[in-house]
């Protein structure tokens, strides 16, 4: 077996000029090298465990998933809808509140490629509500059905009126200074929509407060 010395290794190494090089040299020796390594087979076996314990939990997920009964699956989506509009809105206002305090661009930005993600997941949850309700074939009397439902129009609403602005501002060079006034009020409108759909938010949280993860029930009830 040869020795740790007598091995070659490249290096990559960034250079003051940041032009990439590469250089050849000797392993350095310490003391963990010499120790003994675990056999192959031991770290296949660890692997394979952990494979294993994985794809079992992923399988449970999978059947309890299927168990669930059509409208039992529709209050699972509207949580996660009351879940993901929650965030939207959060990070929303987050990012206009650091536009007022004239944050750096480098933390604005960061901000807002956030709020888009958490958009584009509020949109996907939207939609799997929807199919929810599609394929649940029972009554729709329960009172939380109705903020649900209140929700999912507020969130697509939402998204409309955001997809407007971003299409409107990527129009912005193409047309005449004139079209501000457009865009300033599709950016009311827009937030409109925000406002409404943090209302919608409200209105589900009374009926259903164990879909809130975040702690707001617990914080509005202590200070009622």
């Amino acid at each position: 077996m040869p020795l740790a010395s007598d091995s070659i290794k490249i290096q990559r190494v960034l250079a003051p000029d940041s032009k990439r090089s590469y250089r050849v040299g000797p392993l350095p020796v310490s003391p963990s090298s010499q120790r003994t390594s675990p056999m192959p087979g031991a770290r296949f076996k660890a692997r394979y465990t952990r494979m294993t314990k994985q794809n079992s939990n992923s399988s449970s997920s999978t059947d309890h998933d299927a168990e669930l009964s059509p409208a039992l699956r529709v209050r699972a989506q509207a949580d996660q809808l009351f879940r993901a509009a929650s965030e939207s809105v959060r990070q929303r206002e987050r990012y206009a509140k650091l536009v007022a305090s004239s944050a750096d661009d480098s933390e604005l930005e960061s901000t807002l490629r956030l709020a888009s993600l958490c958009d584009e997941l509020l949109g996907q949850a939207a939609q799997s509500y929807e199919d929810a309700v599609t394929a649940d074939k029972g009554s729709a009397d329960e009172p939380w059905r109705h903020t649900a439902n209140a929700l999912w129009i507020a969130s697509r609403e939402y998204g409309r009126r955001h997809h407007e602005v971003n299409e409107s501002s990527r129009k912005l060079g193409q047309h005449s200074p004139s079209k501000l006034t457009e865009l300033a009020l599709q950016y009311d409108l827009e937030a409109s929509a925000l406002l409404a759909l943090d209302h919608a938010l409200s209105a589900y949280r009374k009926h259903c407060p164990d879909a809130d993860c975040s702690g707001q029930s617990a914080k509005r009830a202590r200070a009622s």
